[in-house]
């Protein structure tokens, strides 16, 4: 795992960061401009770290998301929203664990709503991927933050999954097993199983199957109907 970036606490020390301040949890309003592969890029993360872990707690708290493309103008909703002190645990963690560094390079934190699946996709494109232990340690950030961490996780880990309803969210709270659950999160955020240089990954339909077997005990027909695993 990459080493975790640690502020010297010695009293002449330089300072990078300001006072920390909790997340607004407003909605918001984020411009992205159009790269010449056709994709989209975010526009950078502060460089100030108190300001970073406040923009990544806002990625779990503000309910309402515009994304304007240079083109047109989108809006997500955010699932589960959670509370500003959880949102705001998950920020700090976030970047103590990750160093502010790394999670500037890794982009997917705090430029939009926190989905599972667009984290794994855009964390893994590009020369820096997530690795396991990076995984690992967001997961464990989330574990410590929220009970509402496998929500996290199946509101958001493929089309459709939005649609899923508050009784079902909580079926599968109580029926997804803590350690599969931080499994599956953890194998959804690096993505090991679309890495050909890491031929000993467990495959995905492995991987998921414990979630698709808690999906078909908690959801309803029309829910079902609208997840998109492919």
């Amino acid at each position: 795992m990459r080493r975790v970036e640690r502020v010297d606490s010695r009293p002449d020390a330089p300072s990078t960061a300001s006072e920390p301040t909790a997340p607004t949890c407003v909605d918001q309003h984020v411009a992205v401009a159009a790269t010449p592969q056709g994709g989209f890029e975010p526009p950078p993360l502060p460089s100030d770290d108190a300001l970073l872990r406040t923009r990544v707690a806002e990625s779990f708290c503000a309910a309402r998301w515009t994304i304007a493309t240079p083109t047109d103008q989108l809006t997500f909703s955010l699932r589960p929203v959670l509370p500003v002190a959880e949102a705001a645990c998950i920020g700090d963690g976030l970047v103590e664990e990750l160093g502010p560094a790394r999670v500037r390079e890794l982009r997917m934190l705090g430029s939009g709503p926190w989905s599972t699946l667009a984290f794994g996709l855009g964390a893994n494109q590009g020369p820096h991927q997530a690795d396991r232990a990076e995984a690992v340690a967001i997961v464990d950030v989330f574990m410590r933050c929220t009970r509402s961490w496998k929500l996290m996780l199946a509101l958001s880990v493929t089309a459709g999954a939005d649609k899923i309803g508050d009784d079902s969210g909580g079926c599968i709270t109580e029926q997804l097993d803590d350690a599969i659950g931080r499994n599956i999160f953890a194998g959804e955020l690096d993505r090991a199983y679309d890495d050909a240089a890491q031929p000993s990954a467990e495959p995905y339909p492995q991987l998921i199957a414990p979630l698709i077997d808690v999906f078909n005990r908690c959801l309803m027909p029309a829910e079902l109907d609208a997840l998109d695993f492919n």
